[in-house]
């Protein structure tokens, strides 16, 4: 079986708006175009990690995720 790849491609505001290649119940994407952006992606993933490892409860986890985001917010300007 030959399977082609001939799709066109969609518009980028298209993709923006449903990024997946099945229907999904939201638009957008998950990115944010901050120098900080990648930093807290680790943190908040670190923690999330923290909790799957019973290292801090999974109430906590979210929790300090939520405070560093807000540090990040107004340390970088974006939020008063």
């Amino acid at each position: 079986m030959r399977v082609s790849c001939t799709r066109s491609v969609e518009p980028a505001a298209a993709l923006l708006r449903h990024p997946g290649m099945h229907e999904q119940p939201w638009a957008g994407v998950s990115y944010i175009g901050i120098p900080e952006y990648s930093g807290l992606g680790d943190r908040v993933s670190a923690e999330i990690s923290a909790a799957i490892a019973g290292q801090q409860s999974v109430d906590q986890a979210p929790a300090d995720a939520q405070l560093f985001s807000e540090d990040v917010v107004k340390g970088g300007g974006y939020q008063n």
